[in-house]
This record gives C-alpha cells, sequence and structure tokens, in this order.
C-alpha cells in the first residue's frame, strides 16, 4: 500500500465551457504523481488523486491556475 496517495479538492472560478473540463483534466492528468483528474463542472472543483512523494498539492493548484483557471482554495485528505 503506498501511504503517499492522497486527494486533493481545488475550488475555482466557475467554468464557462465543457472543454475547460477536457482540458484540465488532460493537463493535470498528464503530470508525474497524479493517478486522475476529475472536474466536477457544476460546483467548480477539480478532484485530484496524486502521489505526495512525486508532486504537492499546489504544484497541482499552479497548473490549474496556469491554464487560466484561478485556484481559490484546496483542500488536501
Amino acid at each position: 500500500m503506498n501511504t503517499g496517495i492522497r486527494t486533493a479538492k481545488f475550488e475555482t472560478e466557475p467554468f464557462t465551457c465543457p472543454s475547460c473540463i477536457n482540458k484540465i483534466e488532460a493537463v493535470v492528468g498528464r503530470k508525474p504523481g497524479v493517478e486522475s483528474a476529475q472536474v466536477m463542472f457544476n460546483s467548480n472543483k477539480v478532484k485530484v488523486s496524486f502521489d505526495e512523494t512525486v508532486v504537492t498539492a499546489d504544484e497541482i493548484a499552479d497548473s490549474i491556475t496556469k491554464l487560466g483557471y484561478p485556484v481559490l482554495g484546496q483542500k488536501v485528505n
């Protein structure tokens, strides 16, 4: 069992189009250490499972922000 696996939820500004989903899921999902990335369009959140020994929640948040979707808050479990 890998104890480095965490789940983070990032709150963003409202998404404006369905293509936002594909863009965020593709870019974040390809980051080393990320197991899955799921955009929750209606709640303006991005849920990411990741290995914290490889990538940090802050690095993931930075990636989302660089795509043009500012992260307003994050919660890591």
